[in-house]
């Protein structure tokens, strides 16, 4: 899907030759360490928030910044045509490629197009079916997202404020520790922390998240290889947990583990649905959306790009909200 073009009425398609793209070199010799570090900031502040659209591809942008004693890869790209795990096997295929030019990677017989159209036939599948039906008595009485304290002062054009912390390893250590002897996940545990900030500023302590995962079904044997936005959607009713920490994460682990039975529906399809049959209006929106990586398997080889990654940011297109205190 790196290729993939797009026509103004939504569709897309790939052409069978691929356009050639220039890695565009930036020589910034002789620099010091603190003016390195503010030409890097400014390359990422510029990309991070580069607004790509989809009728003028290309969707992805990679530069590279030569300094004296080393050089930086710099990569954006829209999430439009990728997801995480594309962009783990991108980078794989590159590193593997850069170490050896003359390796030829094996063809692909399976297209994003394909997937698609086996995703759609599976629709009357039985399975589906019923996945479908659990989506729907469970969110019959749906809650919107998280009535939070909005910005006043927002004329709908803004850069996001980014917050971030970094957990040390130790820490991070002792959180899989506390999370195993509740028996719960990382993620479950997590989310729980989340939900519970949330509901400090929400006007109503109960509400409803978008929750993203991979969606790669054993459709086909090369399915993992595809590069393409195969991430999906689940919706997460958050309800007034316990004041127990251990038995509110318990109550979202136990929650996460029966919706997940239910996947093969996405959230998207499962709200189209509710629209359809008027159990929610039109404008019903969750701008609230929860992601979650713990625990991903990643195999990565010594001379893999990512194994010398310095930084790296998601963005999702956003409403502008004012936490006091925060």
């Amino acid at each position: 899907m790196l290729s993939a073009e797009f026509l103004s009425d939504g569709r897309q398609f790939i052409p069978a030759q691929a356009k050639t793209y220039t890695i565009a070199v930036r020589e910034k010799l002789g620099l010091a360490l603190t003016e390195q570090k503010e030409w890097l900031d400014q390359v990422r502040a510029e990309l991070s928030h580069r607004c790509y659209q989809p009728e003028h591809g290309p969707l992805f942008t990679i530069q590279v910044t030569r300094f004296e004693h080393s050089d930086v890869l710099h990569v954006s790209v829209d999430e439009l045509i990728v997801d995480a795990w594309s962009i783990e096997q991108v980078f794989s295929e590159w590193s593997a490629l850069y170490a050896k030019p003359e390796l030829t990677l094996p063809a692909l017989t399976l297209s994003f197009r394909d997937y698609v159209l086996a995703l759609t036939g599976f629709e009357s599948a039985p399975r589906y079916q019923q996945d479908l039906q659990y989506w729907l008595t469970k969110l019959r009485a749906i809650k919107p997202g998280p009535e939070l304290p909005k910005a006043s002062d927002w004329n709908g054009l803004h850069q996001c404020q980014r917050l971030s912390h970094c957990l040390a390893s130790e820490h991070y250590a002792q959180l899989k520790q506390v999370a195993a002897d509740w028996a719960v996940s990382p993620t479950a545990l997590v989310l729980t922390l989340f939900i519970r900030v949330l509901q400090q500023y929400s006007r109503q302590p109960e509400f409803t998240l978008v929750l993203t995962y991979f969606n790669r079904l054993a459709l086909h044997e090369q399915v993992n290889e595809l590069i393409a936005p195969m991430i999906s959607t689940a919706l997460f009713v958050a309800e007034a947990g316990s004041d127990s920490l251990q038995q509110h994460a318990q109550q979202v682990h136990a929650e996460l583990l029966a919706d997940f039975d239910h996947l093969t529906v996405s959230g998207v399809r499962v709200l189209r649905e509710l629209k359809r049959q008027k159990l929610c209006s039109n404008d019903f929106s969750l701008p609230i959306v929860f992601t979650s990586l713990l625990g991903q398997p990643i195999n990565r080889t010594p001379e893999h790009f990512l194994q010398q990654q310095t930084y790296a940011v998601t963005q999702n297109a956003a409403n502008v909200f004012r936490l006091p205190g925060l």
